[in-house]
């Protein structure tokens, strides 16, 4: 099989602002993004998957933050173990400030995601 006959979509993306009220700024596939509180979101999409066999693509805007030092901002499926958010109707996020004595979820203005399958 060559890569050209490989067939990938993109199944859902969107683009939010996740400070104050969450608000969609454009998305796909995606019927809305619940708040559960500071840096902790829901993605439900509007059509379900077929399995939750997905590759996640994330990013964030780090300059929300004013912190300083050795500081990394992530944003990451939620999930403990092996034990990921990932349904076909929904995944769970956390943005988080990771800091060298430990981590902190935040909120920030904006954040994407898009999902393949």
């Amino acid at each position: 099989m060559s890569f050209s006959s490989v067939p990938t979509e993109v199944k859902v993306w969107v683009n939010f602002n996740g400070r104050g009220t969450v608000a969609i700024r454009g998305s796909f596939n995606v019927s809305s993004v619940t708040d559960n509180g500071t840096g902790d979101y829901t993605v439900n999409f509007t059509n379900s998957l077929s399995d939750t066999n997905y590759t996640v693509t994330t990013c964030m805007n780090c300059n929300d933050f004013s912190a300083t030092g050795d500081h990394r901002f992530v944003l990451y499926i939620k999930g403990t173990g092996s034990a990921y958010d990932m349904n076909t109707n929904n995944i769970g996020l956390e943005n988080s400030r990771v800091e060298l004595n430990g981590q902190q979820r935040d909120d920030s203005s904006m954040l994407s995601i898009a999902i393949f399958r």
